[in-house]
């Protein structure tokens, strides 16, 4: 049996937390929008900035779509928003994070270790409609 994709990406990123997380999922849906299998012609604008926590949404996009800095098909914006864009050729996605949802997540949050993989499961086992804001773009 193969390691789920949320091991993969906590694996890669060093441990599970709910903003990790929130990247694989928003990885996921924005493949499943654009009908894209993230190997070819897909580009990724994270708008997170390159401070953690919300950086490390950055880590579970990248594992789940298959989109790299060391490809350059995934650039990051300084803008400290858990929000980023998602391109198939001229269609495109914005996949939000409800601002409902970050709030339930930060509650969960403490400084017991637990706490951090608790988050996380939580945000594995909310839908995406809960979880995040999606618009259409176009160029």
């Amino acid at each position: 049996m193969s390691a789920s994709i949320f091991e993969k990406a906590a694996d890669f990123h060093g441990h599970l937390g709910p903003y990790l997380a929130i990247g694989v999922k928003m990885g996921l849906l924005a493949k499943k929008l654009l009908g894209c299998d993230g190997l070819s012609g897909m580009r990724v604008l994270a708008k997170t900035g390159s401070k953690p926590p919300k950086s490390c949404v950055v880590d579970g996009i990248q594992v789940s779509t298959k989109c790299t800095l060391g490809k350059g098909n995934i650039e990051v914006a300084d803008l400290g928003e858990l929000v980023a864009e998602f391109w198939r050729g001229e269609k495109g996605v914005e996949i939000r994070v409800r601002e409902a949802a970050l709030e339930r997540i930060v509650k969960l949050l403490s400084a017991e270790e637990e706490a951090m993989e608790q988050a996380a499961r939580e945000v594995m086992e909310l839908e995406d409609e809960e979880l995040f804001e999606v618009v259409e773009l176009e160029k």
